[in-house]
């Protein structure tokens, strides 16, 4: 793993439209004291204060050059490219689009949780928490593939998960995740302010998050950031085959990565490049 991620830096934030990212920010804030700044939305880029020029972090951002955290597959093949300053573990092991079906199958949260050693939640809701960003969970339900979700919580001396999963079945594992709004997308509204958006995956009405919930099971305060974003660039979004990647299409990329075996999800600059 990139050995600038031990080491607290003069940084803030990049968050993105997700869970895994805001709970990601706020570990990251409770761990260092870095703040959220910017908000990536796939086609826009934000920030709250302009007048902080420093460079950021990534959330849960499958970013091609720069500092950030990130779960995605984004390896064309093996030997082809990946950002280096990326805590990747799809990167880390080379595991590229030639090996899909064997890539990191859990959060961007879980890979910090484990880069810094810490203790998994005394809780059972705390553990089913971290198991539902982002469907985790889903990775155990053919057991013809249960192997690899093994063999990643291993990797991540995180075996007593494995005991969840076998305790508790995926429609469990579903309810879990809709009662407590664990699929909740975050929106930039007109207005510059962030607020919380359902999936519509979500079978009840949504409620809205209990964040203080959340926090006090995974052992750190949870909040989404107040304040006016301003929207300081835009992009271009596209999907793309892999054999359509080439330098020119890197070079132009801010973001990459895999959404589908042989697919890839791509957002090109179109205005400023944010920060």
């Amino acid at each position: 793993m990139p050995q600038w991620a031990k080491i607290k830096q003069n940084r803030n934030l990049t968050l993105t439209n997700d869970m895994d990212s805001l709970l990601l920010a706020n570990l990251l804030k409770h761990l260092f004291g870095y703040e959220i700044n910017h908000f990536y939305s796939f086609n826009k880029f934000a920030t709250l204060d302009q007048s902080d020029k420093r460079l950021s972090i990534g959330a849960d951002l499958a970013l091609n050059k720069g500092y950030t955290f990130c779960n995605h597959l984004v390896m064309p093949s093996s030997n082809g490219f990946k950002n280096p300053d990326s805590v990747n573990l799809n990167n880390a092991l080379n595991i590229s689009n030639e090996q899909y079906f064997k890539k990191y199958n859990l959060s961007s949260l879980v890979t910090a949780w484990s880069l810094y050693d810490i203790p998994l939640p005394k809780t059972e809701e705390g553990m089913m928490t971290l198991l539902c960003i982002d469907s985790a969970y889903m990775g155990w339900r053919n057991p013809k593939y249960q192997y690899i979700m093994a063999e990643w919580l291993e990797r991540l001396e995180m075996t007593e998960l494995i005991d969840l999963l076998t305790k508790y079945s995926q429609s469990d594992f579903n309810d879990f995740k809709f009662a407590h709004e664990l699929d909740t997308g975050i929106v930039l509204r007109n207005n510059g302010q962030l607020a919380f958006n359902p999936t519509g995956k979500n079978p009840y009405a949504f409620s809205g998050l209990n964040l203080e919930w959340i926090g006090e099971h995974l052992g750190f305060p949870v909040e989404l950031p107040e304040g006016e974003f301003t929207v300081i660039g835009g992009f271009d979004t596209q999907e793309i085959e892999a054999r359509q990647l080439n330098k020119q299409m890197l070079d132009n990329t801010f973001s990459m990565a895999f959404t589908y075996r042989n697919q890839i999800s791509l957002s090109t600059f179109k205005e400023k490049r944010g920060a």
